[in-house]
Formats: structure tokens, C-alpha cells, sequence
């Protein structure tokens, strides 16, 4: 069964997050989890790679203290791609998984969704 019958959603927290999933849901209802979407709120700023041109651009990437979400259709695109980017792409010791995804979900085309309260 494909994974965007099973699963609209998914997401990703700091361990101390503390989630009312009847609202999250509620707050997602609006997004279409069919559409590569890369949901949050809190945000920051920090560069990505570019490993075509070798060149660093600048992306927002939402924080994984608050969390942030992911489509189905999103994480379906971006799984053929995940190992080789973590393991070869991505710099060796960066704890910045929140970044590294968003730069990941960013070769691919996507940008954050930022929207507030997420």
C-alpha cells in the first residue's frame, strides 16, 4: 500500500515538544498532503549546498525544537534521496537535522511553508 494511503503526515519534534494532535490536525486540515509540503512555524536561517554548482544558498528551514511537517507526497519524493544526501552530501557531524532536511527537501524543489503557530 502506498505510504500516501497510509499516512498524510508526519512529523518531526524536539523530544521535550508537547503536541494536541486533535488541533495539529485540525491546523493541517487546509494543506493538501498530495502536494510536496514542508510545514512550520518557528524558523531560522542558514545555507545549503548546492552540489551541482558547489555554491551555499540561503534557505529558511523550520526549527525541530517546535517541529515541523512533511507530506506524504514530500517524503515520497525526497526517501530515494535521503541516504545519499546524508551520507555524502551533508557535512560529516552536523547535528542539524532540521536543516539538513529542509536543504534536502530544497534540492528537490521545495521550500518551507511557514505558517504561524506550527
Amino acid at each position: 500500500m502506498p505510504i500516501q494511503d497510509r499516512q498524510k503526515w508526519f512529523y518531526i519534534a524536539g523530544c521535550d515538544t508537547f503536541v494536541n494532535v486533535e488541533h495539529v490536525l485540525k491546523r493541517l486540515d487546509p494543506f493538501d498532503a498530495t502536494q510536496p509540503l514542508l510545514i512550520g512555524g518557528h524558523s531560522g536561517q542558514e545555507r545549503c549546498l548546492n552540489a551541482i554548482t558547489r555554491k551555499f544558498h540561503p534557505v529558511t528551514f523550520p526549527s525541530g525544537g517546535a517541529g515541523f511537517f512533511f507530506s506524504a507526497k514530500l517524503l515520497e519524493l525526497m526517501q530515494p534521496h535521503l541516504s545519499n544526501y546524508v551520507e555524502n552530501v551533508w557535512p560529516k557531524g552536523s547535528e542539524s537535522s532540521d536543516v539538513a532536511l529542509t536543504c534536502l527537501a530544497w534540492t528537490i524543489g521545495v521550500n518551507v511553508t511557514k505558517v504561524a503557530g506550527f
